[in-house]
């Protein structure tokens, strides 16, 4: 009970003030009255506040207590308002009680005053506890409400009949791609499944996975509990969890660890292929050399070369694939580059096939190979043109984009920092998601016996991969393809310059060591170097080359070692001749990347990428031995 009441009393008569008074001073509660007589006096004691209770007479000189009740009110509507009358009738006060009034008291019965005041604060006091826990539980809501609102699943509220109560944002998102089911419509079905299925618990305890096929193909899984009490009690909680990005990354990563598994196969064995070629074209090139060798049987052994050749570009996309290629970069301003290359295109393409460039930048920089970006272009563009057997368009472009610290690249992986966006894009037939999640795989092609090797999108993966780039495939049936490659941009700076061709260099009797521990390709190398006018001393591997270079170091011009050998790597071999003489020579034959960013490793001159040629080995040795 609230102690020192403050009551405001709007009385005119002075005796009866005092009889009220005197009423709460024996049966109510301890109080503070303040006695008013006036309108005016009433507001002012009303907006200086603090009021606890009012008590009105029900008929004043200036004004009637209605009007008094209507003020009261709207200043103060949580106030108890007793009228104490000698006047009110019955109707008079039920109609004061619909009105706002809290309880009515007859001045001939004042005795009834103190317990009217004590009951009127009980009840004053339970409306405010009430209030007060209602408007908490009003928050509460809300705050939920707002929370359910936000939330990145979407969550449902299923009654008893199956029809929705209640969906968040998110659910009434994902609702619309299943069929743009409303609040207050029952749902039968969902994504095709019936709705008794998806609430029915799976027997792994997975959730249930709904696709949507459409423009952009939608993965979803979804989750129903049974509500087992509340106001709810009978219904279900479905949550909807959008899972299409989540899928697509993991089997990116899927992919990627496939294709490497694939690509560290393939590079073993088109470094064995290799060397069987390094045999084959080695000695069909020396014996095509020799003086005494009929014109005839030469028009064969080019024959023979011009084949190894192009066995030897299948290789190399193999290679380039499994990222192990060798090839030296430079700085590319990839727009001059592609407009030239679309230049091309337009010439070679069929004329119903327009070919379109957009270059959102000035310049587009990269640290690459020129080779290997004319093989990616030229590789896209037949798959484009393969695509759209009637004809299309297609078209190029170049943008720059910028991914920040903590910020969500376009592919996993990706770092922050600077790159160029290339895109790549037909009007053609599109692909199946099954054939898109093979088309990077070596040997899968979709052509027909003869008309494709299956290796062009292999070898183009490989070499975005080996340029420490990224790509990416969005194919959509009958409206086309588009492949985008994300390569680290580098500041401007001036291309390499080219090493010039010529004729065979010939040697001035200098001793080379060559190291190979496959007997055959030796014997080739020999063979080549000897005939290029050297001296020759062979190892089968690293422990008897270094036994043959410590007898014979000071004869020793230059090493020539492969880089994948039993028991001794090259590498280990070129570190163990370092550490013997600083000065060692060494050119390594290898298909395999030797450094980062065209770098060479501590103690290696230079390298050849098999298979040999002769006119290659003649000039590396011979720029080797020559530089100081």
């Amino acid at each position: 009970m609230i102690s020192a009441l403050r009551i405001l009393h709007l009385e005119d008569s002075p005796y009866d003030a005092e009889l009220v008074q005197v009423a709460l001073a024996q049966e109510g509660p301890a109080c503070d009255v303040v006695r008013v007589d006036t309108r005016a006096d009433f507001l002012k004691a009303i907006e200086q506040g603090g009021v606890d209770m009012i008590l009105a007479d029900h008929r004043l000189p200036a004004f009637d207590g209605v009007t008094v009740l209507a003020l009261a009110r709207v200043r103060c509507p949580d106030v108890p308002f007793l009228f104490v009358s000698g006047t009110i009738g019955e109707e008079q006060a039920i109609e004061a009680l619909k009105n706002g009034a809290t309880d009515y008291v007859l001045k001939n019965r004042l005795s009834r005053l103190g317990p009217a005041v004590r009951r009127a604060l009980s009840e004053a006091e339970e409306r405010t506890h009430r209030t007060r826990a209602e408007k908490a539980l009003r928050e509460s809501e809300e705050r939920l409400k707002g929370l359910l609102e936000h939330l990145p699943d979407g969550v449902c509220l299923l009654d008893g009949d199956r029809r929705l109560s209640l969906a968040n944002s998110s659910a009434r998102g994902y609702l619309k791609a299943f069929g743009d089911v409303g609040v207050g419509e029952e749902i039968s079905q969902v994504g095709g499944q019936t709705i008794e299925g998806l609430l029915t618990p799976r027997a792994d305890g997975l959730p249930h996975e709904v696709v949507v096929e459409g423009a952009s193909r939608r993965i979803f899984e979804i989750t129903g509990r049974p509500i087992t009490h509340g106001t709810s009690e009978g219904g279900w909680a479905l949550v909807i969890q959008d899972v299409t990005q989540e899928r697509e990354v993991l089997e990116r990563i899927q992919q990627q660890d496939r294709l490497a598994a694939v690509g560290q196969m393939a590079a073993g064995i088109a470094h064995d292929f290799n060397n069987l070629l390094s045999v084959m074209m080695g000695f069909a090139q020396l014996i095509e050399i020799q003086p005494d060798t009929p014109e005839s049987a030469r028009r064969d052994l080019q024959t023979i070369f011009s084949q190894g050749q192009r066995a030897s570009q299948m290789i190399r996309q193999i290679m380039d694939f499994s990222r192990r290629s060798v090839a030296e970069r430079q700085p590319v301003d990839l727009v001059p580059f592609l407009k030239e290359t679309v230049k091309l295109l337009r010439r070679t393409l069929p004329e119903n096939i327009r070919v379109a460039s957009k270059f959102r930048v000035p310049t587009c920089v990269v640290e690459a190979s020129l080779t290997q970006l004319q093989q990616v272009i030229t590789n896209l563009a037949v798959n484009a043109r393969d695509a759209m057997p009637e004809g299309g368009e297609l078209r190029t472009e170049l943008s720059h984009l910028h991914v920040q610290a903590g910020e969500q690249p376009p592919l996993p992986g990706m770092g922050p920092g600077e790159w160029v966006v290339w895109s790549v894009s037909d009007t053609g037939t599109g692909m199946s998601p099954e054939v898109v999640a093979h088309i990077y795989e070596p040997f899968f092609t979709t052509k027909k016996p003869g008309e494709g090797t299956g290796l062009g999108m292999a070898q183009v993966y490989g070499i975005v991969q080996q340029h420490g780039g990224y790509i990416d495939v969005k194919s959509v049936a009958r409206r086309g393809t588009t492949f985008t490659i994300y390569l680290p941009k580098i500041a401007r700076a001036e291309a390499l310059p080219r090493k010039p061709g010529g004729d065979l260099q010939k040697g001035r009797g200098e001793m080379v060591l060559v190291v190979e521990d496959e007997g055959d390709v030796r014997g080739v190398v020999r063979a080549m170097l000897e005939g290029l006018n050297y001296r020759v001393l062979t190892a089968m591997d690293g422990h008897e080359a270094l036994a043959v270079y410590d007898r014979r170091r000071d004869e020793i011009a230059l090493v020539l070692t492969d880089m994948v050998m039993p028991e001794m790597s090259g590498m280990e071999l070129v570190k163990a001749l370092v550490q013997r003489d600083a000065g060692v020579r060494v050119v390594v034959l290898t298909g395999y990347p030797l450094g980062e960013g065209g770098g060479l490793p501590p103690g290696i001159a230079g390298w050849l990428d098999k298979p040999l040629a002769m006119d290659r080995v003649a000039q590396m040795v011979r720029e080797t031995l020559d530089r100081k």
